[in-house]
């Protein structure tokens, strides 16, 4: 936690707040917490760090990042988790682009097992497209990297949280991050708002480093699984989202199985 905290307040823009969602944590994460939170706002002298629970351990991720933006006083969201860090122009680089765009994709870099790789959307579509004409610049090349992105969200997920930014506008509209979902919640929220007519954007700064545990949820398979998503076996299909129903999950999970037989 100390790390993704202080990779925040290192920002070289100042236009932030942080949000703190207690998920039931039983170590000595609250306590951390609040240290920063009084330390931080007591050198910027106004509140930069609200720390919040979501009343119920274990609620996962979906609940806590809903509950961060309903409390959210800015319109610009950017997401870390506690295991992660921002870079330091992380804000810099946003703030003009969010001008533009309603939902912006950055590239990360990735630290699993002691190796270091960078994940980077602009790369993978650069591979998956061509320039229309010699004289045509890279802001030509077909299909664009919005229309790439919308296409490649109705098959996977494009990045995780870190490597993504948004407005609220569309946040709410689309009903934000689904409870229930365990795996790929983030991959459905983008979809969402990409389907929902989002401008898509890229920025070319990297947003931090990406950090992945050996206990991940996202590398440990459940039974109830399907694809690259994953829900509670209990969980109310058609609640909170047109995507979210029992069509839809049935027609990824016979996507999956005609591919892993070709």
């Amino acid at each position: 936690m100390d790390k993704a905290v202080a990779s925040v307040v290192a920002q070289t823009r100042s236009e932030w707040e942080l949000l703190i969602v207690d998920d039931g944590s039983t170590d000595d994460s609250v306590a951390r917490a609040d240290r920063w939170r009084k330390l931080v706002n007591n050198h910027f002298g106004e509140e930069k760090i609200r720390f919040f629970s979501t009343g119920r351990p274990n609620s996962g991720p979906s609940v806590g990042r809903n509950l961060a933006a309903e409390y959210a006083r800015y319109d610009l969201f950017a997401y870390l988790d506690v295991d992660d860090l921002f870079f330091p122009r992380r804000i810099e680089s946003l703030l003009p682009l969010l001008e533009k765009y309603d939902m912006v994709f950055a590239p990360y870099e990735i630290l699993q097992n002691e190796r270091l790789t960078l994940w980077n959307p602009e790369a993978l579509w650069k591979r998956k497209s061509y320039i229309c004409s010699v004289y045509s610049s890279e802001g030509d090349r077909d299909p664009r990297f919005d229309t790439w992105v919308r296409s490649f969200l109705q098959r996977v997920n494009l990045s995780v949280p870190l490597g993504v930014a948004n407005r609220r506008k569309i946040y709410e509209e689309v009903g934000g991050f689904q409870p229930g979902v365990l795996v790929g919640t983030d991959g459905i929220l983008w979809r969402r708002m990409a389907d929902r007519g989002s401008r898509i954007g890229f920025c070319r700064v990297i947003a931090g480093r990406y950090y992945v545990r050996s206990d991940s949820q996202a590398r440990s398979r459940r039974p109830y699984s399907t694809g690259f998503h994953e829900i509670q076996k209990n969980h109310p299909l058609g609640s909170n989202g047109q995507y979210l129903d029992a069509e839809w999950f049935a027609s990824l999970e016979k996507k999956r199985k005609i591919q892993s037989t070709e």
